[in-house]
């Protein structure tokens, strides 16, 4: 069985080397490690790097989207059984990809064949708190809520770092849309190996310390309380670039992807959307916030998936 390890970075000077430890720190040794390289400015790749340490240069950010498509084709062209996915700033402890393995083999020979995902339970380094995957619901999205003494969950989706990819599953469900750039691109693409019939699951003993907290970090970022008069309320920190891109996936993705042109349920889906407007307004952000907000909902309901921030 050959995996590979895969580290996404764009300058990431300070932590890269602390990722690539853990991949090779791993107790069941992985066949190579490969780190994709997003126009990095820093000098974050220029350095050597162990024997088996690999790096693709993108010429450009082609966010997670697009490093997680270029490992995936990279496995599948190299012949790998396994890919397992991470963002720098992530680092998966001794045991975590042989605990994966040890569930892959714990489940019945005829099922392991429909699962596609397992996925590492990301912990955020500054609180302690766990990220757990999400599932579809009629009317959007939710996270799972697992009892603590479960060992491991089914869900439809996770993020990309410390997602363990089974090759022969992504060659029937094709490679992620380097659209998604970066915000909804793993969700796009969890929903589709869904709709094929495969399983994702997380392990909890399976641990990765991940920065889910930092300023504009991807998956719960800081927020920021403001006060005006009585009225007290929270404003999360994104950067205009990541604010861009949640509007136009979320809004391309659940109108024409999950509800169907429904533009009515889309809209219920949708009505934190105008509360975080006003939120950032009565935060002083008019601008370039809102304009990168109000950009991504109209190129996410026009089909422009092509344009970029």
């Amino acid at each position: 069985m050959k995996i590979l390890g895969q580290i996404c970075t764009l300058n990431d000077e300070d932590v890269i080397e602390r990722s690539v430890g853990a991949l090779l720190a791993q107790t069941r040794p992985l066949d190579e490690i490969l780190i994709v390289d997003n126009g990095s400015s820093d000098g974050t790749v220029d350095r050597a790097f162990p024997r088996q340490v690999r790096v693709i240069r993108h010429g450009e950010n082609l966010g997670t989207s697009g490093g997680a498509l270029t490992a995936l084709r990279y496995g599948l062209d190299h012949g790998y059984d396994w890919v397992w996915t991470f963002d720098a700033d992530s680092a998966p402890r001794p045991d975590a990809l042989e605990k994966l393995l040890d569930l892959h083999q714990s489940f019945e020979p005829e099922f392991r064949s429909k699962v596609w995902i397992l996925a590492c339970l990301p912990i955020d380094v500054a609180s302690g708190a766990p990220h757990h995957g999400l599932v579809f619901t009629k009317n959007g999205y939710g996270p799972v809520a697992p009892a603590p003494d479960q060992r491991y969950y089914q869900c439809d989706m996770t993020i990309w770092s410390g997602s363990l990819f089974r090759c022969a599953a992504v060659r029937d469900v094709g490679l992620p849309h380097p659209d998604y750039v970066v915000d909804w691109g793993e969700n796009e693409y969890g929903y589709r190996g869904m709709k094929k019939g495969y399983r994702a699951f997380v392990h909890q003993d399976s641990v990765m310390d991940h920065n889910i907290g930092g300023p504009g970090g991807p998956h719960g970022p800081r927020e920021e309380l403001r006060q005006i008069g009585p009225l007290k309320f929270r404003v999360p920190l994104l950067s205009p670039f990541r604010l861009y891109y949640i509007y136009r996936n979320m809004t391309y993705f659940f109108l024409y992807e999950y509800f169907r042109g429904n533009i009515l349920r889309f809209f219920w889906f949708a009505r934190w959307m105008p509360r975080h407007i006003v939120k950032l307004a009565l935060a002083g952000r008019f601008s370039p916030e809102i304009r990168s907000c109000l950009r991504g909902l109209s190129d996410g309901f026009r089909k422009k998936m092509h344009n970029r921030y």
